[in-house]
């Protein structure tokens, strides 16, 4: 009886609240979406500005999306 009893304690601690996790799932995918817009909107002006040429231009987005996916993961790995 005792080891139902504790069975019990623990599945209700570690009841996981799923809106909070999808919430903040989709609210991240949006701002990462916005963010990578509002780069390629400004690829022209970046162009004329540091007169550079197309290619120069795609890197620094790969770059930046590289370096994204990069912190994200070590962000979380560090909040814990």
């Amino acid at each position: 009886m005792n080891g139902t009893m504790a069975g019990a304690a623990n599945s209700a601690q570690t009841e996981i609240k799923k809106a909070p996790i999808m919430i903040s799932l989709i609210i991240g995918a949006f701002f990462a979406i916005l963010n990578e817009t509002l780069l390629n909107v400004a690829f022209t002006d970046l162009m004329n500005d540091l007169q550079v040429s197309t290619a120069t231009v795609q890197w620094l987005s790969t770059g930046f999306l590289l370096v994204v996916g990069i912190l994200i993961p070590v962000t979380a790995l560090l909040l814990q």
